[in-house]
């Protein structure tokens, strides 16, 4: 696949006005694309222009930097701060609005991708969200920020997404998978680690769903998912055949044997089980395995 050129559509909304915003965001498509654009991707909920209901909080939003502000009480319901966040909600779009299908008809006559970010409606609270559009004109996903602003203005009204996805985007370069992250999410290293093994599809959606929860580094609690994950699915005994050797043990490369159960995990090999070959009964690493009867 020859590289793939993403524009990053660097412009300042004209405030929450959807119209222009959708006037100046195809200008710019429209530049990007004469500059050999493959994909291009706008700022966050662009169709508002990212746009709030409520002046900022004076001082520090990120209570950790403002310690003053700690013990602060909740501040008494506002009935104008209420009625201006209904407001702002009903700015919401779906889908199937003129503001993203232009885009999309926008994306078929450029032949370019097209990642346009707004503010979606949605059952409740509208969501942050971005769709990729792709040349052909097609939404080939939509994702919503997980990891929303909620501690401050405007994100506290808005739905959280619910996962990461990743699709598959046919470009003029060729097929390529991509995933999507909205601001904050960066800072919350799951995102990554989710998006990672979405990429390896199934089989990686598996391994995610085993060590959800548990700490990049922690090893030990690792290799105890893994084993409570392979008793539950495994049936044993079944047949298999020595497919790599790492040195452990006494059994060689093609060799077959019979797996009998899961007896340990070990940081080193990861998890061990009993094996016979013949008469005589083994520890091997089952990773060096191969299943035969799958």
């Amino acid at each position: 696949m020859s590289p793939l050129r993403i524009a990053l559509l660097q412009m300042t909304a004209h405030g929450n006005d959807q119209d222009a915003n959708l006037i100046k965001g195809e200008e710019f498509c429209r530049r990007a694309r004469d500059m050999g654009a493959d994909v291009a991707l706008f700022p966050e909920m662009w169709n508002i222009g990212y746009t709030s209901y409520c002046e900022p909080h004076p001082g520090p939003s990120d209570l950790w930097r403002a310690p003053e502000r700690w013990n602060d009480d909740e501040p008494a319901p506002d009935a104008s701060l209420e009625q201006a966040r209904e407001q702002w909600q009903a700015q919401a779009i779906g889908r199937d609005d003129p503001f993203v299908t232009h885009f999309c008809r926008l994306a078929r006559e450029l032949e370019m991708a097209i990642a346009l970010t707004y503010l979606e409606r949605w059952a409740g609270a509208p969501r942050n969200s971005v769709s990729l559009v792709d040349r052909h004109g097609e939404i080939t996903m939509t994702y919503a920020k997980v990891h929303t602003c909620d501690f401050d203005y405007p994100e506290s009204a808005c739905t959280p997404g619910d996962d990461f996805h990743v699709c598959t985007l046919d470009t003029a370069q060729g097929e390529a998978e991509i995933g999507a992250m909205i601001c904050y999410d960066r800072e919350f290293p799951e995102s990554a680690r989710v998006l990672i093994w979405s990429f390896l599809g199934p089989e990686g959606r598996n391994v995610n769903k085993v060590l959800a929860g548990i700490e990049p580094d922690d090893v030990w609690a690792m290799l105890q998912a893994w084993e409570e994950h392979l008793q539950a699915q495994l049936k044993f005994p079944f047949k298999a055949r020595v497919f790599e050797h790492q040195g452990y043990g006494l059994l060689r490369v093609g060799d077959c044997v019979q797996v009998l159960r899961i007896s340990s995990v070990d940081e080193s090999y990861g998890v061990i089980v009993d094996v016979r070959v013949g008469r005589a009964k083994y520890a091997f690493p089952l990773t060096d395995l191969e299943v035969l009867n799958k």
